[in-house]
């Protein structure tokens, strides 16, 4: 099956709808700080995963740990993930958001695996 990639302009746009429908501080805006270029590498680096899972996981780790933009760096990988996932027919887990921001916070800290990324985003 031929995979759908996001492109730099919608994880650009990701981001953006991620600080609209919530602000964790009133100082967060949003903000590209990164090279497209470097979104664009990202989102190719992606691409190398066997499956729509690991390929999701591989995007989730390069946007958050590429803090691209000024704010919501790790709310958008995962949102960003959960899009591809969803566009690509497959199915996404139903996360609470203290799972999602415990989860991410050890993507963005410790050196967490593309195999366990990958698992904590299947159903």
């Amino acid at each position: 099956m031929l995979m759908k990639y996001p492109t730099v302009e919608e994880i650009i746009e990701t981001n953006r709808r991620v600080l609209e429908l919530k602000k964790i501080t009133k100082a967060e805006k949003h903000e590209r700080i990164g090279l497209k270029e470097n979104i664009q590498k990202a989102i190719d680096k992606s691409s190398e995963g066997k499956d729509v899972h690991e390929s999701a996981a591989i995007l989730l780790k390069e946007i958050n740990k590429g803090h691209f933009f000024g704010s919501a760096n790790k709310r958008t990988s995962f949102v960003a993930a959960l899009n591809f996932i969803r566009s690509n027919g497959g199915e996404i887990p139903s996360k609470t958001e203290l799972e999602q921001a415990s989860f991410l916070l050890k993507v963005r800290n410790e050196d967490i695996t593309i195999e366990e990324i990958r698992r904590w985003l299947r159903p």
